[in-house]
């Protein structure tokens, strides 16, 4: 019998078109019309925004701000040199460390500015700090690092009840919490060159009860209330992995098993953060030369750079809808924070 050689090659030909589909790269997906310069002279750092989508903090070298997400109703909430701020998981406080001449404090006030309430400090000779809401809203937990390294601690949202809650001593990182809040990712490492940064997981229903998950590092949360590192079912976290010479984006189940990698190239990726259906994963990349903002399924399929300016883009978060992303830039020779206008879902 004499096959057609076409009969072969169709379902080949088919079967690669799909692979293609999957993996596609789309550039420029966001043009100059699609995105909104909300702020402007911005200090470099992440935009945070409320958890009710229709506000973004951010800082300038003279204090804290925030302003509507259109661009609109800016307003100074605090003077000073500001870091570490985000809101509380209502979006009715706003929490923000601020350093000075006696140390460094942390404070929280209410969403309009007023009624500022000191929880922390003032920490003198502090190498780190870092922090987050419980989703509840009634803790905080935090790391204040001396000596590069701390342990992970928790004070009640108005001050009281602060202690520590465990870990090796050893946290001089970034840390998140699970959406169910009963655990605590964090990063550790010993800043010697030949010792990678590691992943640890803290249980909070057994205290002191700890693991390694991979080699690798945490974006820092800011938004609680929203999963960012962890997947919505707090069943794995997505991290920058060193499984290659400049490192790529994996995710890992928290109990350390099914880790996979999504990217295998040789470029930088920075700062991967799950949208809040945990459906797609924002990230930065030096892939194409410069620092852009992309965007992938969670599964590392259909990358999409979404910015192509020469400018150095970072620090992408979604909006708590998903429908959003906002990253800081210094395109136009003005750092400034910018809004996608159009429909993240779409990508």
């Amino acid at each position: 019998m004499k096959i057609n050689p076409q009969v072969i090659c169709l379902p080949i030909i088919f079967t690669f078109l799909v692979v293609m589909a999957l993996n596609v790269v789309v550039a420029g997906a966001l043009e100059d019309g699609e995105l909104t310069k909300v702020a402007s002279d911005v200090a470099y750092g992440g935009s945070v925004w409320s958890p009710g989508g229709n506000e973004i903090l951010f800082a300038r070298d003279d204090g804290l701000y925030k302003i509507s997400s259109d661009g609109s109703e800016e307003k100074k909430l605090t003077s000073g040199s500001i870091s570490h701020y985000t809101w509380s998981p209502d979006g009715s406080k706003i929490s923000y460390g601020q350093v000075d001449e006696s140390g460094y404090d942390v404070w929280i006030m209410n969403a309009d500015g007023t009624e500022k309430t000191h929880i922390l400090g003032p920490a003198r000779d502090l190498f780190f700090i870092t922090y987050t809401w419980f989703p509840s809203g009634s803790k905080i937990a935090y790391v204040l690092g001396f000596d590069d390294k701390g342990t992970l601690s928790v004070i009640n949202s108005d001050g009281s009840n602060n202690h520590e809650i465990g870990s090796d001593g050893l946290v001089n990182g970034a840390i998140a919490m699970s959406p169910d809040a009963s655990k605590i990712a964090y990063d550790r490492w010993d800043w010697s060159p030949s010792y990678p940064t590691e992943i640890y997981i803290q249980d909070l229903n057994q205290i002191g009860n700890f693991q390694k998950l991979s080699n690798g590092s945490i974006y820092q949360q800011t938004q609680s209330w929203q999963p960012q590192i962890w997947s919505p079912d707090s069943s794995k976290i997505v991290y920058h992995s060193y499984d290659n010479e400049k490192g790529g984006i994996s995710t890992i189940k928290a109990d350390g098993t099914e880790k996979t990698q999504l990217t295998s190239d040789e470029a930088n990726y920075s700062s991967p953060i799950f949208s809040p259906d945990g459906s797609k994963i924002v990230f930065v990349s030096d892939k194409t030369g410069n620092n852009d903002i992309w965007v992938m399924d969670a599964d590392g399929n259909n990358k999409v750079q979404l910015t192509t300016d020469p400018a150095s883009d970072s620090n992408p978060v979604w909006s708590p809808d998903g429908t959003k992303i906002a990253f800081w830039s210094d395109r136009g020779e003005n750092n400034g924070i910018y809004v996608s206008s159009s429909n993240m879902r779409d990508f």
